[in-house]
């Protein structure tokens, strides 16, 4: 597959049989973005692996507050702090 960097980036492409763009479509949001964050880990030119993992568990928490805020889980003060909601 040839390196394009807007349509095919090589931190997507390195597995040959499947871009994330056909996988991350069945996921939500956080969801999604926590998988792309693992997907490219160490392939993204300029980004290490660490950030990208860290980027994935963000992404990880923030999905955790929004079903917590979904289930009526979380404190009231909590949920009524705006960070919480994004």
């Amino acid at each position: 597959m040839i390196d394009d960097p807007v349509k095919a980036p090589a931190h997507y492409t390195w597995i040959p049989i499947i871009e994330p763009r056909e996988l991350l479509g069945y996921f939500d949001g956080h969801r999604a973005a926590a998988l792309e964050y693992i997907w490219r880990a160490g392939k993204k030119e300029g980004e290490p692996a660490r950030r990208a993992i860290e980027k994935a568990i963000e992404s990880l928490r923030n999905y955790l507050r929004f079903l917590e805020v979904e289930e009526g889980t979380m404190e009231p003060e909590l949920i009524a702090r705006e960070e919480y909601l994004q």
